[in-house]
């Protein structure tokens, strides 16, 4: 990772004039407002983007201090759900705190909870998602997280075509961020028995990992372990 002093300058300045992000928000939880600047206002995911990458080339920088992860599959209730569950744990585990949530780009099933099937698996890994409940992507979502991600090519897809001109968040595929798995859709278990959703946690999870070792620089062997 490169470093540049003169820029560092320039966030140093950023940082005292908006403020200290939200203490209270906590991996936990759903949502969380972004950042407050010095007057109490919230300051935007992609205004977050702009002072942290005018600091430094390095995306990197950028991605440890300030990312969040939005997961988007069809209809919310399986595979993104699994995935946000999975990326949480990952994220947990070492000991980071981000923004984290999913969504849908249909409209079948907002404000249900996770497919039982989805509730049970997450359950046995650890994971309690019967909070969780379905939206449907919405413009916002592009200026509130730094990362989109899609479950399938479909999803990838209806995401670029919605996306905004003047955003600033990276959408990709999941497994595009697996070794040897790229352009390949993450398991789709929703017309198919229990036995499917083994494969989609497998699927979730080595992206969750893969993909938090993109934002962190670090291999799951040396998160932290509470």
């Amino acid at each position: 990772m490169m470093f540049f002093p003169e820029r560092w300058g320039l966030l140093a300045a950023a940082i005292k004039r908006h403020g200290p992000q939200d203490e209270r928000y906590h991996h936990t939880s759903r949502r969380r407002p972004s950042a407050p600047d010095s007057t109490g206002r919230q300051l935007p995911a992609a205004a977050r983007a702009r002072l942290l990458l005018a600091a430094s080339s390095d995306v990197e920088i950028f991605m440890n201090a300030n990312s969040s992860v939005l997961f988007v599959c069809l209809g919310n209730i399986c595979r993104s759900p699994l995935a946000e569950a999975a990326f949480r744990q990952a994220v947990r585990t070492a000991g980071l705190e981000l923004e984290i949530d999913s969504c849908g780009t249909g409209d079948w099933h907002i404000g249900q909870a996770p497919d039982p099937r989805a509730q049970a698996l997450a359950t046995r890994y650890g994971v309690d998602i019967s909070n969780y409940r379905a939206r449907q992507v919405e413009r916002a979502d592009f200026a509130r997280f730094t990362h989109i991600v899609a479950m399938d090519r479909n999803n990838l897809a209806d995401l670029e075509s919605l996306r905004p001109l003047d955003t600033m968040a990276q959408i990709s595929l999941l497994l595009d961020h697996v070794a040897g798995r790229r352009g390949e859709d993450v398991a789709d278990p929703y017309y198919g028995n229990a036995d499917g959703f083994e494969v989609t946690w497998s699927d979730v999870n080595a992206g969750a990992a893969a993909l938090l070792k993109s934002l962190t620089g670090q291999a799951p062997s040396q998160w932290r372990s509470d």
